[in-house]
């Protein structure tokens, strides 16, 4: 689920993320939330999505989802490694750990760094330089 995580991350949640100070974001399957370590509260997407997966692997595991009682994933990113215009591009390095408890076991995953780049939408200022441009390039 650390790689799921990392590798599946929603475009909105990542410009979300590049609004955020570099920090830990712990989401919560079971009560569907998430939380930034200095913002507080934050609405990812990805909680919904992480939470499908997880439902899908469990009914073809056989795992009544009332047997859950932990399903965390905490990811720690930063943006400084890699120096860049952040209005434009921004540098994410991930790790990412998770735990799922039931009454009888408990499972961790971990994933050590994982790099990924996101390009941010057109500022309103992009689209006005964009405007000056003719339609065939010039």
């Amino acid at each position: 689920m650390a790689q799921k995580a990392v590798a599946w991350p929603m475009r909105s949640d990542l410009e979300l993320c590049a609004e955020l100070p570099d920090g830990v974001i712990r989401m919560d399957l079971l009560r569907r939330n998430s939380e930034h370590s200095t913002s507080g509260a934050v609405e990812l997407r990805s909680v919904s999505h992480l939470r499908w997966w997880l439902r899908k692997r469990m009914r073809v595991l056989r795992i009544p989802r009332s047997e859950l009682t932990v399903a965390t994933v905490v990811m720690e990113f930063r943006t400084d490694r890699i120096l860049t215009n952040r209005a434009k591009l921004v540098s994410f390095d991930w790790q990412a750990r998770t735990q799922f408890s039931t009454q009888l076991r408990a499972y961790e995953g971990r994933l050590a760094v994982q790099h990924i780049w996101h390009s941010r939408p057109c500022t309103s200022m992009d689209a006005e330089d964009d405007s000056e441009v003719e339609p065939d390039g010039s």
